[in-house]
């Protein structure tokens, strides 16, 4: 029988189904949409107070979905980040009336070893920067196996709506959000950083993919050079102008600005001149 999953990450929620319950079966089918749960009002259309919410609609079209692929009754899994979100009380509600199980918050470790199973080439010792868009992490890696982890709340939406109220933002906003960036990197110290340094960070792709004017792909180099070119258009342009480069996602043209401030941070808090971003969208079983 095939293996449905639904996961509700910060962005995306994601249908995934797959021929066999293995962790390493390749999806048949994937799907996504963006519904930014993380910064959503969970608000039902007052002229039909029975309606579906756009994120109970996607649910109940998933289903739908999973059924004619005959799958089994799909796992409901929600990122970690959204632990603390309301959306996920009401959700339950909503799934409980259709009988299907309570959704499953997923540890940050376990979100880490399936974005670790997605890549093949990931070196044995590493430190992982995950620009998340609720917080920022840094996890040591060694011998393939995390050793420990910092967190920072340098989420990448949370400082877009605290610091950059404008648009575009005034200069003001700007240098604040640059000032609580450095405060936020001085309180790190590090004995010793490995040689590799990886990201994990959907809108850190967009932002790289924006300025390279490539396509979809799994992961891109972002520059600390491509960043002192980005970073004034960024800051004087309206973000819809931004967003109609051929190159765009639409789905983080909101935080491109914050995106780039934070990477240009940490290239210099790390003393690098670039970093490989990979994706942070769970797409496996």
């Amino acid at each position: 029988m095939k293996q449905a999953r639904i996961h509700l990450g910060p962005v995306y929620v994601h249908l995934i189904i797959t021929a066999s319950d293995s962790p390493s079966a390749p999806p048949i089918l994937h799907r996504k949409i963006a519904l930014h749960l993380l910064r959503s009002e969970y608000r039902r259309d007052p002229d039909d107070p029975n309606g579906f919410t756009a994120v109970e609609q996607t649910l109940a079209d998933f289903l739908v979905i999973a059924e004619k692929h005959q799958a089994d009754p799909p796992r409901i899994t929600a990122a970690a980040d959204l632990a603390d979100s309301g959306i996920l009380i009401l959700l339950r509600l909503f799934l409980k009336k259709l009988g299907l199980p309570p959704i499953e918050i997923l540890s940050f470790s376990a979100e880490f070893d399936q974005l670790r199973s997605q890549i093949t080439d990931l070196p044995p010792e590493y430190l992982a920067v995950l620009a998340g868009e609720a917080r920022l992490r840094f996890i040591r890696v060694g011998h393939s196996q995390p050793e420990f982890t910092v967190t920072l709340p340098c989420g990448i939406i949370p400082l877009t709506h605290d610091f950059l109220k404008n648009d575009p933002p005034e200069p003001a906003e700007t240098i604040a959000l640059r000032d609580h960036l450095s405060a936020e990197f001085d309180r790190l110290q590090w004995h010793r950083l490995p040689e590799n340094i990886l990201s994990f960070s959907d809108a850190g792709l967009a932002l790289a993919r924006l300025i390279g004017g490539t396509s979809a792909t799994c992961d891109s180099i972002l520059t600390k050079d491509q960043l002192q070119i980005i970073l004034p258009e960024l800051s004087h342009n309206y973000k819809n102008q931004i967003a109609r480069c051929p190159s765009a996602d639409p789905d983080f043209s909101d935080y491109f600005l914050t995106t780039a401030l934070l990477y240009e941070h940490l290239l210099d808090y790390l003393g690098r001149e670039q970093v490989k971003i990979y994706s942070q969208s769970i797409v496996t079983q």
